[in-house]
């Protein structure tokens, strides 16, 4: 019985390492003052297919690589009509 929780809390454990998104340090800086947010690196200087996460006193981290951001600029692109 308790080989089963064991595999199941190792199961949860990998699921939930390979689907979080950590913001991680990064040598690129937000312009200070920017409001806090989310933004594609192209706006603010930085890797611009990456999602990077400002602060206004110049404070980023880094989410990496994002598909809209390669695709449009843009943390969505506009939907196709």
């Amino acid at each position: 019985m308790s080989s089963k929780y064991l595999v199941l809390s190792l199961f949860f454990l990998i699921f939930v390492s390979v689907v979080s998104s950590d913001c991680v340090p990064t040598t690129c800086k937000c312009p200070i003052g920017l409001p806090q947010g989310q933004y594609c690196g192209g706006s603010i200087g930085c890797e611009r297919t990456f999602v990077y996460e400002c602060n206004p006193e110049g404070g980023t981290c880094e989410y990496g690589y994002r598909k809209s951001c390669a695709e449009c600029g843009a943390l969505q692109c506009p939907s196709k009509k």
